[in-house]
């Protein structure tokens, strides 16, 4: 049985692995936009949702920085949350304004958190020291 799907899937296995060549070649001939910063960031994830342990290394980085005297600071797209565009964490905002992990960053770390579904956006609006990407 494992072999017959392994068969079944291997078309779509071929069409993934052309597509993400692609896409590499354009970022390599510089047809899509490579985005850097001048401030070191770590991004956290890739393209699954949920189950990766984003959360969990999120909170691991800022505990780690906190240790070293690092403040990081957030920004995330803020996965499910009713707001939209940019949105600087304050005691006024609660999950459904930011999305209920960068809400948990910023009550339980007290950092710095920013929402937007455009992080390089958001990122130029903030400037913060130290930014980690979960999402």
């Amino acid at each position: 049985m494992k072999e017959l799907l392994n068969i079944l899937f291997l078309p779509f296995s071929w069409l993934y692995g052309g597509i993400m060549y692609i896409r590499n070649m354009l970022y390599d001939t510089n047809l899509f936009k490579v985005h850097s910063f001048d401030i070191h960031t770590i991004g956290i994830g890739n393209l699954s949702m949920g189950g990766d342990g984003k959360t969990p290394m999120a909170e691991y980085l800022i505990e780690l920085c906190k240790s070293q005297g690092i403040q990081p600071s957030v920004l995330s797209r803020g996965y499910k949350r009713n707001s939209k565009g940019f949105v600087f964490a304050t005691s006024q905002h609660g999950s459904a304004e930011l999305g209920d992990e960068p809400y948990l960053f910023f009550t339980k770390y007290k950092v710095p958190v920013a929402v937007d579904e455009n992080r390089v956006q958001a990122f130029a609006k903030c400037r913060p020291k130290r930014t980690l990407m979960p999402r």
